[in-house]
């Protein structure tokens, strides 16, 4: 039996907030609120407290507009828009997939090989030569794809193509595997093989892969169900295979089998190329378990072979954050940062991510509330994000000036990893245990200092120093000095890992600088190490080309 699709009309779009609170449908943009009175973010700030309403996937379109695709259900899947990645507002439509009317629109009803109640898993889509392609997972009919004893789960991989990253999207009649010519290792065709978590990659060259899963709940493999993650690069028209599906990730470190379930997992794969390089995001355990997290592999062919961090996992449960999970990619609004959405039990969060100058790859969250305070959810907005002013106009755009500083210290300790330039590298302490990144003093403790110099004067608005992750190494309080002489007492929250807020109202409104010095003058109960920082930010609009 096919369902109808409803019809979604909305008489209003209404701005979402970021967290709560009311909506409006005036032309002033949405209030940035956080959690718990983290009250720093709002259209005229520079920053944003690191939860989002949207961790589901997210499409960057071609003219800078972010698409988020809510997860399917009865509801179908919801779409919301974004000039940020911030505030969302919903639009009147419903994406999900529908079978055609054979005159090239959509008949409104659920594909003819979905079952009655398909099941949806939330989407990717994808931009290309002007259309957009969403590829899903969900439950085939008995019908088209028997069950068999070991699997009742049947989701399968199918892809709707639409003119609007709104819809309809008309699905192509089919499994997208389905009659491939390609067989899976035990001789099954890919066609009648369960697959989920699709996540289409382009590469530089044009060539679009599809990384999946094949869940452990239907596959086993001496006698232990393991979902595994494979790729298979797609026709032009991205409607078929063009090659045989290639095994990629499968568990194989310890923490992947820290779960509750029969079932060990690698899933959710989300590819970033980075440097000539291939990062594979994974997820592993159960979902619904607390030790469900996301480590990465990374080779240098989109094919493999991938070679598993060996510090992995690096997105993780942290500080009263449990679970942090099933990933997706996207660039900021100018395209110079790479941010990640993932779901937790405490909400959906933001962050940033990137790759270090040892080609490894990090994540700047989950932050987490330590005790009454909320400061550690504050970071900068994403790169290019719009600023406003009171009357909501846009006035300026986020820049990060910190990474074309040029970093020097009183003392570093010479291993290759604790230079001054970690100060620059965006990188915000977290975890403790990647605390081996941060800038530390070789043997310094009060009076260690770190300077960061430009080539020209730079706008600065707002100023973030991240202390170390390591509460032995945890500063409590310094000095900022500008250009050589305004000097600026800082007093870091008392919340470990929570960044020094050096805003407007002790810079003097936003001020010019060419010379940013910071020196250490206390520490935190009980760190009786040497001096360190994770991260300092300088932000403020664009410098003038």
């Amino acid at each position: 039996m096919r369902r109808t699709l409803l019809t979604v009309v909305a008489a209003t779009v209404l701005l979402v907030p970021l967290f709560g609170g009311s909506t409006s449908s005036s032309a002033t943009p949405a209030t940035v609120v956080a959690v718990a009175g983290c009250s720093l973010g709002g259209p005229t700030s520079y920053l944003y407290c690191n939860k989002t309403p949207r961790a589901n996937f997210v499409m960057k379109h071609s003219d800078g507009t972010y698409y988020s695709y809510a997860s399917g259900g009865e509801d179908g899947f919801p779409v919301y828009t974004s000039p940020d990645l911030l505030t969302w507002t919903p639009v009147p439509a419903d994406a999900r997939p529908q079978g055609s009317d054979g005159q090239g629109g959509g008949d409104g009803q659920d594909p003819d090989w979905l079952d009655a109640d398909p099941r949806y898993w939330p989407p990717e889509v994808i931009e290309r030569n002007g259309k957009f392609y969403m590829f899903y997972s969900a439950v085939a009919s008995a019908d088209s794809k028997p069950r068999t004893p070991s699997c009742q789960n049947n989701h399968f991989i199918g892809l709707a193509i639409a003119d609007s990253p709104t819809g309809p999207f008309i699905d192509i009649g089919r499994p997208l595997m389905g009659g491939s010519g390609y067989n899976d290792a035990d001789g099954t065709p890919w066609g009648q093989t369960r697959t989920i978590d699709p996540n289409p990659f382009v590469d530089v060259d044009g060539t679009v892969y599809l990384y999946f899963t094949k869940p452990g709940r239907c596959y086993a493999y001496n006698g232990q169900r393991e979902s595994r993650i494979f790729v298979a690069k797609l026709r032009s028209d991205l409607k078929q295979l063009a090659s045989d599906p290639v095994m990629v990730l499968k568990p194989s470190q310890a923490w992947e089998s820290q779960t509750s379930e029969d079932n060990i997992k690698n899933e959710a794969p989300a590819m970033l190329r980075r440097d000539d390089r291939y990062y594979l995001m994974y997820s592993a355990n159960g979902f619904n378990d607390d030790s469900y997290a996301v480590g990465y592999a990374v080779s240098t062919s989109p094919t493999g072979p991938f070679n598993k961090f060996n510090r992995n996992p690096i997105i993780s449960s942290v500080d009263g954050i449990e679970k942090a999970g099933h990933n997706h990619i996207i660039y900021s609004p100018d395209d110079r940062h790479v941010y990640t959405t993932y779901n937790t039990f405490e909400g959906k969060f933001l962050s940033r991510i990137d790759v270090r100058g040892d080609h490894t790859l990090y994540a700047n969250g989950p932050y987490a509330t330590i005790g009454s305070g909320t400061e550690l959810r504050v970071a900068p907005k994403p790169s290019g994000a719009p600023i406003y002013d009171a009357s909501g106009n846009q006035t300026n755009t986020v820049y990060d000036h910190a990474w074309k500083a040029s970093a020097t210290a009183s003392s570093f300790v010479p291993d290759g990893r604790h230079g001054p330039h970690k100060v620059t590298d965006g990188e915000i302490g977290v975890q403790p245990r990647f605390a081996s990144y941060d800038w530390q003093a070789d043997g310094e403790r009060a009076g260690a200092w770190v300077k960061l110099t430009w080539d020209a004067p730079r706008p600065v608005n707002t100023i973030l120093i991240y202390p170390s992750a390591d509460p032995n190494h945890a500063v409590s309080s310094g000095i900022l000095r500008l250009n050589g002489a305004t000097t600026i007492p800082v007093t870091f929250p008392s919340q470990p890992k929570a960044p020094a807020i050096i805003g407007p109202d002790q810079l003097g409104g936003q001020v010019s600088i060419s010379e940013l010095t910071f020196t250490v003058n206390g520490f935190a109960s009980g760190a009786t190490g040497n001096a360190a920082l994770s991260d300092i930010s300088v932000l403020g609009p664009p410098p003038t080309p």
